[in-house]
């Protein structure tokens, strides 16, 4: 668990800054109040120290709507693993002894700041910062784990910031009129360069992971560069093919472009149509420079597609009547929420594939809807084609541009209006817009597109189902055994994989075994992070066994240790495999052998 020490409450640091605009407001209490709330931890074992974020939560609000109820909504957002008692202010070292306390305070320091400031009729913002600071003092061998873990954090948050980057650039390919090669080596150096700056700012990055994450970074842009329409109609005509297995031999072809021979293992070529075989690197590089075939000089013939790429727009709606009924409204005063939906339908024969391409929502009054705002929201929605000649549902109608698309849309909302029964003060109106591309495509691009789809898919399944185990890890760490708290954690993994295994299109039995075993490793990784597995953890001593000579056995498993191998070591002295011993202590924290029992966590 963690310490429970006289130096490990919280301290809260407020600080204080506002904002001046050009015009005046009427009124010293109408102006933008935002306060963000900082969590940190401090981890001090001897000089050593760590900082850690733990959560950074910001709600906004005008002045003279700032209350008690809106603070404590704030705090319980940030999502506190301790309760707010006994927090030290820091200006005065007051110790507040309750929340409500703490509350009280911070909306006095608010205002006091603002009272005794000069005359805010043209303030446009107040901030208020509440740094929430926890110290802790560990073990060297807790504060290793904890460095560990924030360290590899660390290092996550920014290689997602620098995807997203990369991401964004990647979907800017075409548009300088430049060659696909050019363009690929241009975000080549993109990935190089920002991952350098990182790294220059950044004190988790070492020169060996600046180095992984590079070539990380160009394989997924490399992946995502593939799945461009501009690239996929050059790649869509190689057709891979299996070359005869040796297995002490090399295969006689070689690679045409590189010159090379084809390994063994690696017994796979790609074809063009003109029947000549290249290693997919190879020629994929090559038909981003040149469409044709290196050693026949073969051009490909154009993408294949049809006329039927037109886009459909399908509108639906329905009313949600909530009771106890309210009186009924004369007009339109009722609640409008759009729904918009882009996808694509990829066809190639009777096969048929959708991709969700993205979707918006927003909600105003009924009365408020107009042309302005209804143009606004397309384009938020960074439609890839231009609005122009969409077919309006199944009539056929064809709207020639985006204008006669905004006003049918607008026309369509009207209709809403003469569905019975009649709208009440609090009825909700939900209206759809599933907007459909219709693309067919030659079988070559339609495998790569399903392969695409299914994995973008799986990317997403794994991360909605990791989001609900680790909010039941959170909740983990306090039971009577941690053995135990493990053990139906993997049950529930189990159970929620097969669950969505269910109803999921995209799984198969292959992919499910993988999945869960992944999400088993990850919760099994996350797990050690709580205070309470990392207390029973961190008297455990990384152990060298020699290279040459099998040493003695593991007594929980009963198996030799390998040359080369670790083991680690209770205080007591004695030795075990790493996953034996956790087991073991997250049931009973003494040593299997002797049952030296491990004293509690160290703490000033």
């Amino acid at each position: 668990m963690e310490p429970s020490t006289s130096t490990s409450e919280f301290h809260v640091y407020p600080e204080f800054g506002y904002a001046r605009g050009g015009a005046a407001i009427s009124g010293n209490n109408d102006f933008k109040f935002e306060i963000n709330v900082i969590v940190k931890y401090i981890y001090s074992c001897g000089e050593s120290t760590l900082d850690e974020l733990n959560c950074d939560n910001t709600f906004a609000c005008k002045y003279k709507s700032l209350s008690w109820d809106k603070i404590d909504e704030t705090l319980l957002g940030t999502n506190f693993r301790y309760p707010l008692e006994r927090v030290k202010w820091d200006p005065t070292e007051k110790i507040l002894e309750t929340k409500d306390d703490l509350i009280k305070h911070i909306l006095e320091y608010a205002h006091k700041k603002i009272v005794t400031r000069a005359s805010f009729d043209d303030l446009d913002e107040v901030f208020v910062s509440l740094i929430f600071v926890k110290q802790v003092s560990v073990s060297p061998q807790e504060f290793e784990l904890t460095k560990a873990r924030i360290l590899a954090a660390d290092r996550e948050y920014c290689a997602e910031l620098i995807w997203e980057s990369v991401l964004d650039k990647i979907k800017k390919v075409g548009r300088r009129g430049s060659s696909l090669y050019e363009e690929f080596k241009g975000i080549e150096c993109y990935i190089e360069d920002i991952v350098s700056c990182t790294s220059q700012l950044n004190v988790c990055f070492d020169e060996k992971y600046e180095k992984e994450l590079i070539q990380s970074l160009i394989e997924q842009a490399r992946k995502e560069f593939r799945s461009l329409p501009a690239v996929r109609s050059k790649i869509q005509f190689l057709q891979k093919i299996n070359l005869p297995r040796c297995d002490d031999e090399l295969t006689a072809d070689i690679c045409s472009i590189c010159m090379e021979m084809y390994l063994p293992d690696h017994s796979e070529a790609y074809s063009m149509p003109c029947s000549h075989s290249f290693h997919f690197n190879c020629i994929e590089t090559w038909l981003l420079k040149d469409p044709i075939c290196p050693m026949c000089r073969h051009k490909l013939p154009p993408m294949e597609t049809s006329e039927s790429n037109e886009i459909h727009v399908f509108p639906q709606f329905s009313n949600d009547i909530r009771s106890p009924p309210f009186p009924d409204i004369s007009g339109n005063n009722f609640n409008l929420e759009i729904n918009l939906l882009v996808k694509h339908a990829f066809t190639s024969g009777e096969n048929f594939i959708e991709e969700y391409n993205f979707g918006t929502r927003w909600a105003s009054k009924y009365k408020s809807l107009s042309w302005d705002i209804v143009d606004r929201v397309l384009l938020e929605t960074d439609f890839p084609y231009p609005l122009e000649r969409v077919k309006w549902g199944c009539t056929a109608k064809i709207l020639e541009n985006k204008d006669d698309l905004i006003e049918q849309i607008l026309e369509f909302a009207r209709t809403t209006q003469n569905v019975t029964p009649p709208f009440q003060d609090d009825d909700t109106v939900f209206m759809s817009l599933v907007f459909v591309k219709q693309v067919s495509v030659s079988p070559q691009e339609f495998e790569l597109t399903k392969a695409r789809i299914v994995a973008k898919q799986h990317e997403n399944i794994a991360q909605m189902l990791w989001e609900k185990v680790y909010d039941e890890i959170k909740g983990l760490g306090h039971g009577s055994s941690l053995y135990e708290e493990l053990q139906w954690l993997e049950c529930y993994i189990v159970r929620i994989v097969s669950e969505t295994a269910y109803w999921s299109m995209y799984f198969d039995e292959n992919y499910e075994r993988k999945l869960r075993q992944s999400l088993i490793e990850q919760a099994r990784k996350e797990f050690r992070s709580l205070p309470a597995v990392r207390s029973t953890m961190q008297f455990l001593q990384r152990v060298h066994l020699p290279e040459n000579e099998l040493t003695d056995v593991c007594s929980i498993c009963m198996e030799r240790y390998l040359p080369g191998s670790e083991a680690y070591s209770m205080p007591c002295s004695h030795s075990f495999h790493f996953g034996c011993i956790e087991t073991w202590l997250l049931k009973s924290p003494s040593c299997p052998m002797c049952r030296y029992k491990l004293p509690p966590i160290e703490s000033k």
